[in-house]
């Protein structure tokens, strides 16, 4: 899921993906009496919005390979859904946080650097915004559209909180309770392409009856203090970091 990744080899998320999706949905197909699929998407297969939220009849303009192939991916559940009627919907979710994620995202490299004191890279001007969702009320989601989902929908699942990612760092800053270094690296050799802004328009599940539990302050802090007592999550090889 991670968009540097897709920048330097797309190839292996054309094969997880896209490939990942068809052998899926070949799958679903060969099963008697499914009663649901859920396939979880993305927001960036709509591209950069600068102030608007898109709706999830929008069109579809990804930026980068990653949200390129999980565009494609939608498409090919939609087409799959449409032409042997699966009981397949769509879930485009924002970015999702939370204890015991992987290291290489946003929030646990940040803790990570504050905790060691070490300079944590900062693409462009640090002012690119992006919604999150806490993984509790991600998954209270998937299992809300699990029993009132409709086939051939697709659904937006996100937080209340837009933020660009230096309010974010500051943030974070404050619960490690140390500075955190920052190098600013531009945006064509960090990441081109960079979206500046995603944003998704969450009414229709609202309307259905469903809405995030947990405030994105609150569900930081319970992040930090699950890295903070369990340092080797922090870590791919397994070390805990230095605090």
């Amino acid at each position: 899921t991670m968009v540097d990744q897709s920048i330097k080899e797309a190839y292996p998320f054309l094969i997880s993906n896209v490939f990942g999706m068809y052998h899926l949905l070949e799958y679903v197909r060969s099963l008697r009496g499914l009663k649901k699929m859920i396939a979880v998407s993305t927001d960036e297969v709509y591209g950069s919005v600068e102030f608007e939220k898109f709706r999830e009849w929008d069109r579809l303009k990804p930026g980068n390979p990653y949200s390129a192939t999980k565009a494609g991916a939608d498409l090919l559940a939609l087409s799959y859904q449409n032409t042997f009627g699966l009981p397949l919907s769509i879930v485009r979710t924002c970015n999702v946080f939370g204890p015991k994620q992987h290291a290489e995202k946003l929030i646990p490299t940040a803790i990570r650097h504050a905790l060691e004191g070490t300079s944590l890279p900062v693409y462009g001007d640090g002012k690119h915004s992006r919604s999150w969702i806490f993984v509790d009320d991600f998954v209270d989601g998937i299992v809300f559209l699990i029993d009132r989902g409709e086939a051939g929908e697709i659904y937006h699942l996100a937080g209340e909180t837009d933020i660009e990612n230096l309010a974010l760092l500051d943030k974070i800053e404050s619960l490690v309770g140390k500075k955190l270094r920052k190098a600013f690296v531009a945006d064509e050799v960090a990441r081109p392409g960079h979206d500046r802004r995603y944003g998704i328009d969450c009414s229709k599940v609202l309307a259905m009856g469903f809405s995030p539990s947990v405030g994105f302050d609150d569900g930081l802090k319970r992040t930090f203090e699950f890295y903070r007592d369990n340092g080797e999550w922090l870590n791919p090889s397994g070390q805990s970091v230095k605090r």
